[in-house]
C-alpha cells in the first residue's frame, strides 16, 4: 500500500539482495538485483471557493456602515501534500480602488473542525481550510456603486514546484444608491419693522442639503421663479450667490449643506400687486450619472399698500376792468390731484361742483380738462 509520504517523495525504489552458504560452509558474496523503481504521477491541484452574506438590515439594502461576511474555503484537490500555502484577498470598488483585506482573514476551521491556529502552511490530500472576514461598507464604496471581492491561493509541491495561482469567482455586491436632496428657502424682510416700502429689500436664503446616501456633484442653485402676486415676472437685484468662504466646488457629501443668498429690492410693480412670491431650485448629478432636480418651498411676501389722494384747488380772477370782483369777471380754477399713497392709481376721474352762495348750481364756461 503506497502511503502519502511515499507518494509525496515522487517514487518508490525496491532492491532485492540474495546471499547463500555453500556446502563447505563458505559464504557466497551477496548479490543485489537491479532497482525496481516505481515513479509516482504527481497531480497537484487546489480549489478555492468564496461565498458572502450581506448584513443589510431591515430594509434589505446595503448602507454605509453595514457589513458583508465573506467565507473562503481552500482545498487540496490533488494527490500530493501541498506546502507554502499563500492566499491573497483583494476588494475592488466600482471605481477601481483596491483594498487589501488579507490582514482581516481569520482561520476558523481545518476539515470543519474549529481551530486555534491562525494560518495553514500545508494541506494534506483532501484537506480543507476555512477562513472568514468581515467588510464594512464605506462611503467611498457606496459612491462607487459596488464592491467586488476576489481571492487567490497557491502552494508548492514537496519537490518545490510552485502551483499556478487558483482564483475564486468574483463575488459582486451592488450598493443601493439613493441620491436625494432638499432645497429650503426663507426670506428676511429688511423693512425697519414697519412694513416693506419702495426701495427696501428682501434677503432670500437658500439651503441645499444632501439627504441621500451618495455624494452629489455638479450642484447648481438657481432662483429665477420670482413673480409678483399677479403672476408677472420680477428680477432679483443680485444673486443667488454662495454664502461661504471662497467658492463652492459643486460637491455635496452625504448630510452636507450649502447656503446661497439672493436679494430683491422692492419696486413699484411688487407694491402694486400686493406682494411677491419666490421659489428656488437645485440640480445635481449622482455618482451613477443620474441628473436630479429639486424645487424649494415657495416663499410669499405681502406688501401692505395705502391708496390715498390729495386734491388742491386754486383760482385766479381776471378783472373786467372795473377794479371790483364781481359781475363780468372771469375766474380760472386750477385743480391739482396728487397720489400721496404708495400704490399706483388708475381710472382717475374728477367731479367739480359749482354753486353760488345760495347753493344754486352754476355752469362752468369750460368744464374741467387736463
Amino acid at each position: 500500500l503506497i502511503e502519502q509520504a511515499a507518494a509525496d517523495s515522487g517514487s518508490i525504489i525496491n532492491v532485492a539482495s540474495a546471499s547463500a552458504v555453500i556446502l563447505d560452509g563458505s559464504a557466497v558474496n551477496p548479490v543485489d538485483s537491479d532497482p525496481a523503481i516505481v515513479t509516482m504521477t504527481a497531480k497537484p491541484s487546489m480549489s478555492i471557493q468564496k461565498t458572502k452574506v450581506e448584513n443589510d438590515g431591515a430594509n434589505d439594502k446595503m448602507d454605509v456602515g453595514e457589513t458583508i461576511d465573506y467565507t473562503i474555503v481552500i482545498t487540496n484537490t490533488g494527490n500530493i501534500t501541498l506546502n507554502s500555502i499563500t492566499l491573497t484577498e483583494i476588494l475592488t470598488d466600482g471605481n477601481g480602488n483596491q483594498t487589501d483585506l488579507i490582514g482581516d482573514l481569520t482561520l476558523v476551521s481545518i476539515n470543519d473542525v474549529v481551530t486555534t491556529e491562525t494560518s495553514v502552511s500545508s494541506l494534506a490530500v483532501g484537506d480543507k481550510a476555512t477562513y472568514t472576514l468581515t467588510y464594512t461598507v464605506t462611503q467611498t464604496a457606496m459612491n462607487s456603486g459596488q464592491v467586488t471581492n476576489l481571492a487567490t491561493v497557491t502552494g508548492s509541491t514537496p519537490a518545490g514546484t510552485t502551483l499556478p495561482i487558483t482564483t475564486s469567482e468574483q463575488v459582486v455586491t451592488l450598493m443601493d444608491q439613493e441620491p436625494a436632496m432638499t432645497v429650503t428657502k426663507t426670506a428676511t424682510e429688511n423693512d425697519n419693522n414697519d412694513g416693506l416700502d419702495l426701495g427696501e429689500t428682501i434677503t432670500y436664503t437658500i439651503v441645499v442639503e444632501n439627504t441621500g446616501n451618495v455624494e452629489l456633484t455638479d450642484v447648481v442653485v438657481t432662483d429665477n421663479a420670482l413673480v409678483d402676486l399677479a403672476g408677472e415676472s420680477l428680477s432679483l437685484t443680485d444673486g443667488p450667490s454662495y454664502n461661504g468662504t471662497g467658492s463652492f466646488d459643486g460637491i455635496l457629501s452625504v448630510g452636507e449643506t450649502v447656503t446661497y443668498t439672493a436679494t430683491f429690492t422692492i419696486n413699484q410693480q411688487a407694491i402694486n400687486s400686493g406682494g411677491l412670491s419666490n421659489t428656488a431650485s437645485a440640480t445635481a448629478t449622482s455618482p451613477a450619472g443620474e441628473n436630479i432636480s429639486e424645487d424649494s418651498n415657495t416663499v410669499s411676501t405681502s406688501i401692505s399698500a395705502i391708496a390715498r389722494l390729495e386734491v388742491t384747488k386754486t383760482y385766479v380772477i381776471s378783472d373786467n376792468g372795473d377794479g371790483v370782483d364781481g359781475l363780468g369777471d372771469f375766474i380760472e380754477y386750477t385743480i391739482t390731484v396728487e397720489n400721496t399713497g404708495d400704490i399706483a392709481l388708475e381710472n382717475l376721474s374728477i367731479e367739480d361742483i359749482f354753486t353760488d352762495n345760495n347753493s344754486e348750481e352754476l355752469i362752468f364756461t369750460l368744464d374741467p380738462f387736463f
